[in-house]
């Protein structure tokens, strides 16, 4: 009875053992809070704006330390290379050095998701004409950047940009919706803008994101795939 114990134990350790050396096995530390290393396989992968999001998550990689207390939980970017791509469990993107980050438009948008805000980010609806995409994401990026207005928005989302380039990573803006025409330094800017947090830059935009939420853009390949509030 012994043997047959010491035996099943074994097998059961080796097991385990496998287990953890074909997934999720992989340390990485944070160096500085600006880049992060992986010792055991040599690559040191850098931290990617919050603007980027992992569209899934995919398999469990290993867990990221930082500090002494913190600990994040590593996870592969589907159709992404793991030795260049992976992702936390908060949807932080980690790029390895050597890779080139993409800007929005060299990601070539061609459709656009619009969710809640929360963590869960419920999709509510999206812009499936790439051209309306592409008009959106130039708009954002080649707008006048303007000061941040001290007015509360009357609707709120995150609006989230699916490319042709790095399809396992999307885009993410916040749209912000106003009651009425917004003054930033004496200068009517309109209703709608895109806002990037990280970089704080806030650029009026037109009404296409608007128009998809009240289901007035047909057009423009919207579809309504939820139907909700902003939050």
């Amino acid at each position: 009875m012994k043997k047959i114990i010491s035996l099943a134990l074994c097998v059961v350790t080796v097991v385990c053992l496998m287990l953890s050396s074909c997934s999720g096995g992989a340390k990485l530390t944070d160096k500085n809070g600006s880049a992060c290393v992986d010792a055991k396989n040599g690559i040191t992968y850098k931290y990617a704006s919050v603007c980027y999001e992992p569209v899934a998550l995919g398999d469990e990689y290993g867990e990221l330390k930082v500090g002494e207390k913190l600990t994040y939980k590593l996870y592969t970017v589907p159709d992404m290379k793991e030795s260049e791509w992976l992702a936390t469990d908060d949807k932080n993107i980690l790029y390895a050095e050597g890779v080139s980050l993409p800007t929005l438009s060299e990601m070539k948008p061609r459709m656009l998701r619009i969710c809640t805000t929360e963590s869960s980010g419920l999709e509510i609806c999206r812009i499936g004409d790439g051209d309306t995409v592409s008009a959106i994401a130039r708009a954002f990026e080649e707008g006048e950047r303007v000061a941040y207005p001290l007015v509360a928005a009357e609707k709120k989302y995150k609006v989230k940009f699916d490319g042709e380039v790095l399809s396992g990573i999307c885009y993410s803006l916040t749209y912000l919706e106003y009651a009425e025409n917004i003054e930033v330094d004496g200068v009517s800017r309109g209703r709608y803008f895109l806002y990037d947090a990280f970089d704080r830059v806030f650029v009026p935009v037109g009404d296409e994101i608007h128009a998809a939420l009240a289901g007035e853009g047909a057009g423009n390949g919207a579809v309504t795939t939820d139907v909700g509030g902003a939050v």
